[in-house]
């Protein structure tokens, strides 16, 4: 009786979600934290957000951002909630827009991808550029640079997220 209350596709899909996350910090934390290029460092963990959202929905975009922001903001080295307040955003968002306004191709993917990328960076160099007074001119180089980086990695997240996506795991 209890439990048919328990949709066990679900606990699986988050399961599969929840290692694919594992997946993303280790590349994130262990492998492109050792790659710097030219003293900047690609950030593809808004990524994660985004591709679970624009395949499975916004519910599950946010519920998953939420958890990359919480667990990402643990990582960084100062004492902010950036990314737990973007990266749901990001996640709701790249689900609702494929439900009203965009096909889910990897096209469409690639430009989410982009402006979230590009988002991420620039709240990251905003703070430095109105409390700070910085210059201006290398903030937007390292931001842009950061955002290059990152790009590439959309391929690498989109294709093993729609593969989940189309998986029957209700057996």
């Amino acid at each position: 009786m209890i439990f048919d209350l328990i949709n066990l596709e679900k606990i699986r899909r988050a399961t599969v979600y929840l290692l694919l996350l594992v997946a993303a910090f280790f590349l994130q934390n262990i492998i492109l934290a050792r790659i710097p290029i030219y003293g900047v460092k690609a950030m593809v963990l808004p990524l994660f957000p985004c591709v679970v959202g624009f395949f499975s929905g916004g519910v599950w975009g946010a519920l998953f951002g939420l958890l990359t922001g919480i667990f990402t903001d643990m990582n960084l080295e100062r004492d902010a909630v950036l990314m737990t307040v973007l990266f749901p955003v990001f996640g709701f968002l790249s689900g609702a827009l494929p439900m009203f306004f965009i096909s889910r191709r990897v096209f469409s993917f690639f430009v989410i991808g982009l402006v979230a990328l590009a988002l991420t960076a620039f709240c990251q160099l905003f703070p430095y550029l109105v409390f700070y007074d910085a210059a201006p001119a290398p903030l937007f180089i390292t931001a842009g640079l950061q955002t290059a980086l990152s790009l590439p990695f959309i391929f690498v997240f989109f294709y093993p997220i729609r593969a989940v996506s189309k998986l029957d795991l209700s057996k």
